[in-house]
């Protein structure tokens, strides 16, 4: 599907002041339309060894359950976690999977914390419940994470 985007940028110009305006042509491709308003939105934030194979298994229990989502990997590092956050509230993610280089940095970027991040000081798991993220630290736990991210 593609869609052709428009812009138009107006200037004044000259001792007459007499409009200049230029238009800006742009192409679009929509790939992946969107089936349902209930999608489900996972993810990965940074660099995991096994983000490959995490992505596979994710992808695969999505689709085996018949749930309309899909886990996508996203690049992070300590000074983009503000965006990537941001990100997963505007675009209605619910839920990443933190890579451990993140992991203690993410402690303090948390609306919420579940009580087991305070022994690891870490956060694995995080949830997005209608923009308020939640921390979770579940040692790479995929059926609590199941759990958390309300997939049963």
């Amino acid at each position: 599907m593609q869609y052709v985007v428009c812009s138009i940028r107006s200037s004044t110009q000259g001792e007459q002041g007499i409009p200049n305006t230029e238009y800006f042509i742009h192409n679009t491709f929509v790939t992946k339309p969107r089936i349902s308003t209930d999608r489900v939105l996972l993810g990965i934030l940074g660099r995991c060894p096994d983000s490959s194979a995490v992505l596979r298994e994710w992808n695969v229990l999505l689709r085996s359950a018949g749930i309309d989502g899909s886990m996508d990997r996203y690049p992070c590092s300590e000074q983009t976690i503000p965006e990537r956050l941001s990100e997963m509230v505007h675009f209605d993610r619910r839920g990443y999977i933190v890579a451990s280089s993140l992991q203690s940095a993410m402690l303090h970027a948390m609306d919420n914390l579940d009580p087991s991040t305070v022994s690891s000081q870490k956060v694995d798991t995080i949830l997005n419940d209608g923009g308020v993220l939640t921390g979770y630290f579940v040692e790479g736990d995929h059926s609590l994470r199941r759990q958390i991210w309300r997939l049963l």
